[in-house]
């Protein structure tokens, strides 16, 4: 009986059954991704409506992107992309994604001003979640707080590049496939 509960109590701290991340460790996943090489030849403009699939701004940042926007002739948003040292090879061969293979996207008002959010991409070990290709989504705010949202706007989208692996490269820059 007691060998029963220290596999149950093992079992559950391993988090077996769970095909989730901490808080914490979503978190740590990215705590330096400024470090990253950027995928990105820096903030690239993306039109209001795709630049809000992602994640909704939250009043506030609609407002700051209004104002940045009203004397703006072409008002759209930006984006940067950065990549770690695992996502590198796969994004820029279009090969498969290893496990541990992190995208940061930070979304942004400015072109260098108004960070909104970060989106993320994380790629987990085969059987994590089939159907997302054992990608995991999730969002990150300005002050690095997971955010509680739905990732099913992440999977509409990227599951529409299920042949490319789910990851647009269109942004991808010639500077960083060097």
């Amino acid at each position: 009986m007691k060998l029963l509960l220290i596999a149950g109590a093992v079992i559950a701290a391993l988090g077996a059954g769970s095909n989730h991340m901490s808080k914490d460790d979503r978190i740590s996943a990215v705590a330096g991704y400024k470090q990253w090489e950027q995928a990105t030849k820096g903030a690239v403009r993306m039109g209001p409506r795709l630049w809000t699939l992602c994640r909704h701004p939250t009043p506030a940042e609609q407002k700051a992107l209004d104002d940045f926007n009203k004397n703006n002739p072409h008002s759209n948003g930006y984006f940067r992309v950065y990549m770690n040292d695992l996502a590198r090879a796969p994004l820029m061969s279009g090969s498969p994604f290893p496990p541990g293979s992190t995208l940061v996207k930070e979304k942004m008002v400015g072109p260098d001003t108004g960070l909104i959010a970060r989106t993320v991409m994380r790629k987990h070990e085969k059987g994590w979640n089939a159907k997302t290709d054992n990608w995991e989504f999730y969002v990150v705010t300005k002050d690095m707080q997971l955010e509680d949202t739905k990732d099913s706007n992440c999977i509409s989208c990227h599951s529409s590049k299920s042949k490319m692996n789910w990851v647009y490269r269109t942004y991808v820059s010639s500077r960083a496939k060097h």
